[in-house]
C-alpha cells in the first residue's frame, strides 16, 4: 500500500513538472521586455506549436501552445533534408559514401533500367545545394511538390524532369533532389534511410525511433515526412553547433558540419530571412551575426547563432492548415525569431 502511495506521488510530481513546463511565461516572472514581446507575439499565431530558447545548453525560456509539449513529435516537413544532409556526412565518415562528388551513375537506383545520361551525370553535391538544375522551383510554386508527390513513382517522376540549368550553377529549390539521396543512403549503406538514422544519428542522440513517410514503392521520402518532436530538434541544432558532437559523442565529423553550413550558394529571394544555402541548412545574417537554420514548411525551425551558442526551435501546425496560412505562419515566425530574439542576445 505504502509503495503505491508513494509510487502515485512520484507520477504527480513528474506530471505536475510536465505541466509547468507548458505554461507561457509571463513579464511578471522576470522575463527581459524584448523577450516577453517575441513570446507575446508568438502567442497570436493561431496554429503556431512551439517556441523555445536555449543559450549554452540552458533552456532560457520556451511555450508550448495547441496541445504541444517537448516531446511531442510532429512532422517537421523539410526540417528532413537538414537530417538527410547529416545522414550524408555520417555515410562518408562510415565509408558508404566515398564522397559528394561522386555521381549518380556510381549507385544502384531502382525502379528504372538505366538513368538519362544527363542525371547519371548529377553529383551528390548538386543535389545537396540545390543546383542540379531541374526545371523546377518548388517555393513559388507548391504545385511541383504535389504533382511529385501523387505521381505513380517518385523515383520515376524526377529523373525524367528536363535539365534546364548547368548542374552546380543555379539554386533553385527541389524536394525530389533530397529524395534521390535518401535512395543512394538505402543504396550505399544496404539498410533503409530510418534503419540508418535510427543506428548512426537518433540513437547516438538518444531520439529513439521516429515515424517517417515512405513514397508510392516504399522508400522514405527524403524530402520531408521525418517526426521529430521540439526537443529532438533542439538536440539536433546542438549537434550542429558543437562541430557534430553530443554530449561528448562524435557523431559527424566537424568537417562535415563546416561544409553544411557554409553558404556557398547565394539563394536570391527565394526565402526572406536567408541570403545563401549550404548543403541542408541555410544561411542568413542579422546585425552580422550568422545565422544557420533548418527549415520546414508551414514554420519548423532549427535555428542555430554560432556566435552566442544560441539554439532556438519553433514549430507550427500545418496539415490540413489552407496554404496561404501555412506561407503566413512561416514568415511571421522566422520574423519573430530573427527580428525578435536573435537581436537580444
Amino acid at each position: 500500500m505504502k509503495k503505491n502511495i508513494v509510487l502515485f506521488i512520484i507520477v504527480a510530481f513528474l506530471f505536475s513538472c510536465t505541466k509547468n513546463l507548458l505554461v507561457e511565461p509571463s513579464y511578471e516572472e522576470g522575463l527581459n521586455p524584448e523577450l516577453y514581446e517575441a513570446f507575446n507575439q508568438a502567442k497570436e499565431i493561431n496554429n503556431i506549436r512551439s517556441l523555445s530558447i536555449y543559450q549554452n545548453g540552458n533552456l532560457i525560456r520556451q511555450a508550448f501552445y495547441n496541445d504541444c509539449n517537448p516531446y511531442l513529435p510532429q512532422d517537421v516537413r523539410s526540417v528532413t533534408k537538414s537530417i538527410i544532409s547529416l545522414l550524408i556526412g555520417i555515410a562518408i565518415d562510415k565509408g558508404f559514401i566515398k564522397s559528394i562528388d561522386q555521381t549518380l551513375s556510381e549507385f544502384e537506383i531502382p525502379v528504372i533500367d538505366s538513368l538519362p545520361i544527363k542525371i547519371s551525370h548529377l553529383k551528390l553535391h548538386h543535389l545537396l545545394s540545390m543546383t542540379a538544375g531541374f526545371d523546377w522551383e518548388e517555393l513559388q510554386n507548391v504545385y511541383n511538390y504535389n504533382w511529385w508527390i501523387k505521381a505513380p513513382s517518385q523515383i520515376q517522376y524526377i529523373i525524367t524532369k528536363p535539365i534546364v540549368n548547368e548542374p552546380g550553377s543555379i539554386f533553385s529549390y527541389n524536394s525530389a533532389s533530397y529524395h534521390l539521396l535518401s535512395i543512394v543512403l538505402t543504396n550505399a549503406s544496404k539498410m533503409n534511410t530510418l534503419e540508418f538514422a535510427t543506428k548512426y544519428l537518433f540513437e547516438p542522440l538518444d531520439i529513439g525511433i521516429r515515424n517517417w513517410e515512405k513514397d508510392k514503392e516504399g522508400f522514405y521520402n527524403g524530402s520531408s515526412g521525418l517526426c521529430l518532436s521540439p526537443y529532438d530538434m533542439y538536440k539536433i541544432g546542438q549537434l550542429v553547433l558543437n562541430h557534430g558532437e553530443y554530449n561528448g559523442k562524435k557523431i559527424v565529423s566537424p568537417k562535415w558540419i563546416d561544409e553544411i553550413t557554409s553558404g556557398n550558394i547565394q539563394t536570391g529571394t527565394s526565402h526572406p530571412y536567408a541570403n545563401e544555402y549550404g548543403l541542408g541548412w541555410w544561411i542568413g545574417y542579422k546585425n552580422n551575426k550568422k545565422y544557420i537554420f533548418a527549415n520546414g514548411y508551414g514554420g519548423q525551425y532549427i535555428v542555430i547563432v554560432p556566435d552566442n551558442n544560441l539554439i532556438i526551435t519553433a514549430t507550427n501546425h500545418w496539415y490540413g492548415v489552407k496554404y496561404s496560412l501555412t506561407q503566413d505562419q512561416w514568415v511571421r515566425t522566422m520574423k519573430i525569431i530573427v527580428e525578435e530574439i536573435i537581436p537580444y542576445f
